[in-house]
């Protein structure tokens, strides 16, 4: 191989690797703009470094959210019926609504038979639904069971920046450390 090949060879594997590093370049140095500014935060920054590029959010809460788990929900509905000798009698009904550990519903059951819906808290609960929505209709369950999956572990210290920029912007943090920008 002579000189000129050679270098005609080493240009290619260079262009080649140029190439590469301009689309990985994206991808390698991926940093979040602040909101007030164009200086840039990373994933993992406490928030001590965020306010440092940042400023001072116009906004700060601080919650701490306890592990999900599945659970269970109890209700007794109380109802009239007609009886043979045209009186009323009154009964509850169980209705048992079963959520995910994230909050939707996979089951309902009405006196121990499993329905995929009821109306029987006055609108329609059906499964998918979350948990939220279920108290919208049926309102607060008598008694909850918990999975235990959830106790003995730390709650997550969640921390929510906000900058009343247009939109307004949220930077949340957990555990002390920048996990994203809504």
């Amino acid at each position: 191989m002579n000189h000129k090949e050679h270098d005609m060879i080493k240009n290619n594997f260079l262009k080649i690797g140029l190439i590469i590093s301009i689309c990985l370049f994206p991808i390698l140095t991926y940093a979040i703009k602040c909101p007030t500014n164009f200086n840039q935060i990373n994933v993992g920054n406490t928030p001590e470094q965020v306010e440092k590029q940042c400023g001072k959010a116009d906004k700060q809460e601080t919650k701490e959210v306890k592990p999900k788990a599945p659970q269970e929900w109890n209700y007794f509905v109380n109802k009239s019926f007609a009886t043979s000798n045209a009186t009323a009698q009154q009964s509850t009904i169980k209705v048992q609504v079963v959520f995910d550990a994230d909050g939707k519903v996979i089951n309902i059951s009405v006196n121990g038979l499993g329905t995929g819906s009821t109306t029987l808290c006055g609108s329609e609960i059906k499964n998918g639904m979350t948990e939220d929505a279920i108290k919208s209709a049926c309102g607060d369950p008598t008694f909850i069971n918990k999975q235990q999956a959830g106790e003995g572990k730390p709650a997550t210290k969640v921390l929510e920046w906000t900058y009343n920029t247009r939109p307004p912007v949220k930077l949340i943090f957990e555990n002390g450390e920048f996990k994203e920008k809504q």
